[in-house]
């Protein structure tokens, strides 16, 4: 996920707010083609630095040339971290109308604006929610929140899972596994509001006001079974280190961007991720930058 190198957050927000009231819409294009796919520029409520990134072809690349290299005409895709849509689009393009596109995203803003386009797609279909790349959510798993500064492509789902449910037993805990109780994560990738002092406040929903997702839920509400699983959840990933995923055995691709800087133990934990995918039969095909393939 593209990131805004030191710029502190207040003096990020003054100047995305002044770069967008500034330049004129005209000044962007109508629309560019992402990898055979119509993205709008013009008229959305993308920021300028999303545009630009946008339309320099840099947004989320290594996850879009993964996701290009492994998704099939007819594959039925879980993608956790839908963000505003654009890896979605590009997976919804590549499995075709016989294929299925299930995504979840947690800010219902960016859910409000994405999906009005992509179920233009009867194959494609967008939930607001916190989603976790288990089969079944341990018990004990409690969201404390959804904050995010507006201005940045980022966003951070606080969660927390009781001590005994995150010590689990030998059978639900990869070793070396830290627990989790309270963690933060960060899922989604809000997008700046035209308003200065709006943009400066952090939007923050209640646990109460979404849904949590896994993947068995999923499945069973839409009738799926899932043969690759697309996320960028920036660090909700790490649930895996001390609880087993349990993936299906239609489960055959994961292209997921991992973040160990955001870890609570570091590389320490991105070993365990490993070897938790490696448990589940996943080999670790390759990777680019920070995004990671496995095969089953």
């Amino acid at each position: 996920m593209p990131k805004f190198g030191s710029i502190p957050r207040p003096i990020h927000a003054v100047c995305s707010w002044a770069l967008r009231t500034l330049v004129p819409e005209w000044y962007w294009p109508r629309s560019i083609n992402v990898d055979g796919v119509q993205i709008q520029i013009r008229d959305t409520p993308y920021t300028f630095s999303t545009r630009r990134i946008l339309c320099a072809g840099k947004y989320e690349r290594p996850e879009r040339t993964l996701v290009n290299r492994v998704i099939k005409p007819g594959m039925q895709v879980l993608e956790f971290g839908g963000s505003i849509g654009i890896v979605t689009a590009v997976v919804a393009h590549r499995c075709g109308p016989t294929g299925r596109v299930i995504s979840v995203e947690a800010s219902p803003r960016l859910v409000g604006y994405s999906k009005k386009w992509l179920e233009l797609s009867p194959h494609v279909t967008v939930l607001a929610g916190y989603a976790f790349p288990l089969w079944t959510l341990p018990d004990g798993l409690r969201i404390d929140g959804f904050s995010g500064g507006n201005v940045s492509l980022g966003g951070r789902v606080e969660y927390s899972v009781a001590k005994a449910a995150a010590e689990g037993g030998p059978e639900d805990r990869s070793e070396g596994a830290s627990i989790f109780a309270p963690i933060s994560a960060s899922i989604g990738v809000p997008v700046a509001k035209n308003n200065a002092s709006q943009s400066l406040n952090k939007l923050h929903i209640a646990s109460s006001d979404l849904t949590s997702f896994d993947m068995s839920s999923l499945c069973a509400r839409f009738g799926v079974q899932p043969d690759a699983l697309v996320m960028d959840i920036e660090s909700a990933e790490a649930v895996i280190v001390s609880h087993r995923p349990n993936y299906p055995p239609s489960l055959q691709t994961i292209v997921a961007e991992l973040h160990p800087w955001m870890y609570t133990n570091g590389t320490k934990d991105l070993d365990a991720i490993l070897h938790a995918y490696a448990r589940e039969g996943f080999r670790h095909s390759e990777t680019i930058e920070n995004t990671f393939l496995f095969e089953r």
